[in-house]
């Protein structure tokens, strides 16, 4: 015999004119109802449960113009769809993969009112729910809906609507590890739950799956990191054990325990994404290999980039699933959370402790040479397209936290010039696009980037100015050097107004742009560009001597000056506190 609130469903099913109210009322006293029930087929009957699904199915449509009434039908016919999925027989039509993306959006619904977060944790159960089924719809799709939605799931204010998100981690990685995912439903843990969120998103890192599953795990772990301390705690210490949750081949790494093993797992990601040959970077979107495969610091799997894409499995997949899920998506969202790790200090020796120390004294160096090794390939790949030159922009990002060894590598593999052709395209960026483009962002990086690989050592200094300030400069340098003085008054004069200009910087010259930045409203990128440029100059030394010649307009004028102008380098001036040298006419004290 039927419930009561199953014969209500049914009423209202013959009753064309019933409100939306009575819709939502009766199908959240059925969720209630069956909350704990073991076979709502049995109870029911199957033309029952057959017309209460149908209604459930159109119910859970997201509205048009969803207001408080119609989000609080969805989340009343969503959490019928939940208590519905529990048992596969009948349940069919709500296991499709239509389905699955009106569970995913619904996941994704703003919990600013009560109404969008009973949607939003309603919509993650259903998704919980799903995976368990043999007969669902294609497991990695789903699983990527899941790594999608996961993240809300971890922050999710506590609430008896909300699903356990310990349980949605350990049925996700059970189900891509191959183990029996029902059994992890009851289980619990002490491990609060952005901890273990973090945990599970690391070991699926590590293991061999296809780039868009890596790719939305990444990107889950990052927001992840970035919304819950706790969460990116656990990853900056390398990912404390996970071993009870995760399947063998995401076994620690042999010799290093768990300290540093989150940073073998994306410096080995990064490398499969940069080094993919078929398709090549960035198209490609393979299956990754193990990333803990190996002794720790074993060469950097490459294989396996020609494995089939997760794309061709099966027809109507998810889009939300696979857009944008190639290897440089992937090497884009692995390339933040190393900039989140390096940013925090997670790769500082100095700031390590205890045995933590010991490990990334030994490992931690050796990771970083490899990081830059893939770092350098990264810079000389083509960015023809967009996705690529965006995981390049990332590289600069990163490149800010490295040590000053690093300018010295890049100068001797010849990846100085990427870097210049990369601030190139930034300052048209801010030039043209002005309206958009945020400096601070867009632009500062490569220039921190390139002032500390000016200022770090001689042949990166050499480099970078024969890059920015032609060799024929150079020459116009040395023979203004040699000038006679000035002879009379108009002569001197002529030469201050000369020193308030550059000497050469051709409208539309990359050192033009640069000298510009030094007047430009963003206060980072007009410090940098600053650095940049004394560095380049060699301001650093003799400035005494320098500016006393230039105060009385001889042949020793600063280089500096001389190049840039008076009237663009006066704020970096005032700055070092040489300003009022040069325009009080008489030598530093």
């Amino acid at each position: 015999m039927a419930s009561s609130s199953t014969n209500r469903i049914l009423q209202l099913e013959g009753s064309p004119q019933a409100a939306p109210t009575e819709w939502r009322d009766a199908l959240s006293a059925f969720a209630s109802e069956h909350s704990t029930s073991a076979g709502i087929l049995q109870a029911c009957g199957e033309a029952a449960k057959d017309k209460v699904v149908a209604a459930v199915l159109q119910a859970m449509q997201p509205q048009k113009r969803a207001d408080a009434a119609a989000l609080s039908l969805q989340a009343a016919a969503l959490s019928a769809a939940k208590v519905l999925l529990r048992e596969a027989q009948g349940s069919a039509p709500l296991m499709t993969m239509e389905a699955s993306e009106v569970y995913l959006k619904a996941a994704q619904e703003s919990r600013d009112a009560d109404e969008g977060f009973a949607v939003a944790t309603a919509g993650v159960s259903c998704l919980v729910n799903l995976l368990v089924h043999e007969a669902a719809a294609p497991k990695p799709v789903v699983a990527a809906n899941m790594l999608v939605a996961l993240p809300r799931a971890s922050t999710a204010p506590r609430s008896a609507a909300a699903p356990e998100p310990v349980v949605v981690a350990k049925v996700l990685v059970a189900l891509l590890g191959g183990a029996r995912p029902a059994p992890l439903l009851h289980n619990s843990t002490a491990a609060p739950q952005p901890v273990v969120a973090a945990k599970v998103l690391v070991a699926l890192l590590g293991g061999a799956r296809p780039a868009p599953l890596l790719h939305l795990a990444a990107r889950a772990l990052y927001r992840l990191c970035a919304t819950r301390a706790p969460a990116a705690a656990v990853v900056r210490e390398g990912c404390a054990p996970v071993a009870e949750l995760v399947h063998e081949g995401c076994a620690p790494v042999a010799g290093t325990g768990d300290c540093g093993k989150t940073l073998v797992i994306l410096v080995s990601l990064l490398a499969w994404c940069v080094r993919c040959e078929d398709p090549p970077f960035p198209q490609g979107a393979g299956v990754a290999p193990l990333a803990t495969e190996g002794a720790g610091m074993a060469p950097l799997a490459t294989e396996g980039a020609g494995v089939a894409s997760l794309a061709t499995e099966g027809a109507g997949m998810a889009p939300l699933a696979t857009e944008g899920a190639g290897v440089a998506s992937l090497a884009t969202e692995v390339l933040k959370l190393l900039y989140f790790l390096a940013s925090t200090g997670a790769v500082d020796v100095e700031r390590a402790q205890g045995a933590a120390r010991e490990v990334i004294t030994v490992l931690g160096q050796a990771l970083l040479l490899r990081l830059g090794q893939v770092l350098a390939e990264a810079l000389l790949l083509p960015h023809d397209r967009a996705e690529a030159y965006e995981c390049k922009l990332h590289v600069v990002n990163l490149l800010m936290h490295m040590p000053a060894t690093y300018a010295l590598y890049l100068s001797e593999n010849g990846i100085l010039p990427s870097l210049v052709r990369i601030t190139e395209l930034q300052l048209l960026a801010c030039e043209f696009e002005a309206d958009t483009f945020d400096p601070a962002v867009g632009l500062a990086p490569i220039l921190a980037v390139l002032a500390a690989a000016a200022g770090s050592a001689a042949e990166p200094r050499r480099i970078l100015k024969a890059l920015i300030f032609p060799a024929e400069t150079d020459a116009q340098w040395e023979q203004y050097q040699r000038r006679p003085a000035a002879q009379d008054e108009a002569e001197a004069k002529a030469e201050r107004e000369r020193r308030m200009h550059p000497a050469d910087a051709p409208p539309g010259s990359l050192r033009a742009r640069l000298i510009a930045c030094l007047t430009m409203v963003e206060s980072t990128s007009r410090r940098f560009a600053g650095e940049l440029l004394w560095a380049l100059c060699e301001g650093s030394a003799g400035e005494d001597e320098l500016l006393w010649a230039l105060c009385e307009g001889s042949a020793g004028e600063d280089e500096f000056v001389y190049r840039v102008g008076f009237g663009s380098g006066v704020g970096l001036l005032r700055t070092r506190g040489l300003l009022g040298a040069i325009a009080g006419g008489s030598a530093p004290q």
